[in-house]
């Protein structure tokens, strides 16, 4: 038993040192550690904050008065403003200025005070599931707080149970999950093909002795990245046909098809940026290991800002900052206001225009840092 002990105890000591001598390892451990203790509670965060409201106040009463109020003085909400007619809050709604529409209904207090709980209608932007869920929990809590606390001074009391709001989802009335996730299918696919394509070439060809070839011979190092670009965006394309038709099949999505030009053209831009990128890091980092493995971290960090999950409103403002650089934000932003909002690329174009630049300086970076590795 005891030499069973001393051979455990030394294998333990050996594997322990292994551990502290591969710096790549080592290192590879210190980073996870830091994302995760650090970065992941910080971004995966459902604490909604500066969500934007709108009111239409029809009854212009005290009541309706303390109802605004307290929604401006929440902390967590950003009063846009009070508009005479539901249509013009809605136009606010649609050019993104706003998250939600707070309809105060005529005669609200004076039906209040009969017996008569009139509604009052919570139309909330449901693009992003998960900000409209969390968004309308604290609007109502906020309204129902108002109304409790208002007729309360009055000396009437009102059932805390009464259901006094009307709920009304925009853009995604039914809350499907699936119509909100399958749009943003393409990022993962995209990811996943731009970062697992590029650094599996990249390192068959130094294996095989190619690069070295290509070092010594007279061929443009620009012609290269871009050759491999272009073969990322053609195998992208069958891909992307392939996903469109099993979304239709499976999801009914797209349910018209004008829509899917403005999706190929946003994957296309899409691809390109996450294909600079894996280049750009395996250019800079000459350790294998390291090549491989960092993209795939950076691919799971795209995941997390893209708003997937948490809207980005809701991340730190340092990482909102951050966010402005990463393609997969302007990718669900786009999609999910293609397929869920029915907008064409005129509509989005400052969201075009802003993954194109983020590709076209990927793809500068990228042919910049491989002729710098050559000199």
């Amino acid at each position: 038993m005891k030499r069973y002990l001393v051979n455990i105890s030394t294998l333990v000591r050996k594997e322990l040192k292994q551990v502290i001598r591969n710096k790549t390892l080592l290192s590879t451990l210190v980073f996870y550690l830091l994302f995760t203790t650090f970065l992941l509670p910080r971004v995966i965060n459902f604490d909604l904050r500066n969500l934007k409201v709108t009111v239409v106040d029809k009854n212009q009463s005290v009541l309706t008065e303390k109802i605004i109020r307290d929604i401006g003085n929440s902390g967590k909400m950003e009063l846009i403003g009070s508009y005479g007619t539901y249509e013009d809050a809605l136009k606010i709604v649609e050019y993104g200025k706003a998250d939600c529409i707070v309809v105060l209904p005529d005669d609200l207090e004076k039906n209040y005070l009969s017996g008569n709980y009139d509604k009052i209608q919570l139309t909330v932007k449901a693009v992003n599931m998960a900000k409209a869920q969390i968004g309308q929990h604290m609007v109502e809590a906020v309204i129902m707080s108002s109304v409790l606390e208002y007729f309360q001074r009055q000396g009437v009391t009102l059932d805390s149970g009464t259901a006094v709001i009307s709920e009304c989802n925009l853009f995604n009335p039914t809350m499907d999950y699936i119509l909100f996730t399958v749009p943003v299918l393409l990022l993962i696919i995209g990811c996943y093909l731009g970062v697992s394509m590029t650094k599996n070439t990249m390192a068959s060809e130094v294996r095989s002795g190619f690069m070295n070839l290509i070092n010594v011979s007279p061929l443009k190092p620009w012609t290269l990245i871009l050759s491999k670009i272009v073969s990322c965006c053609i195998v992208g394309s069958v891909i992307f046909a392939l996903t469109l038709v099993l979304s239709y099949l499976f999801y009914g999505l797209p349910s018209q098809w004008s829509m899917i030009g403005g999706i190929f053209l946003c994957f296309i831009i899409f691809l390109i940026a996450i294909s600079s990128l894996a280049i750009f890091i395996r250019n800079i980092i000459h350790n294998t290991i390291l090549a491989l493995l960092i993209p795939t971290i950076i691919q799971a960090i795209l995941y997390l800002f893209s708003g997937l999950f948490t809207p980005p409103e809701s991340m730190s403002e340092t990482l909102q900052y951050i966010n402005y650089i990463n393609p997969g934000r302007y990718l669900v932003i786009i999609l999910r206001g293609i397929v869920l909002k029915g907008a064409e690329i005129r509509d989005l174009a400052v969201q075009f225009s802003l993954l194109g630049l983020v590709a076209a300086v990927m793809c500068v970076l990228a042919i910049v840092s491989f002729r710098k590795r050559l000199a």
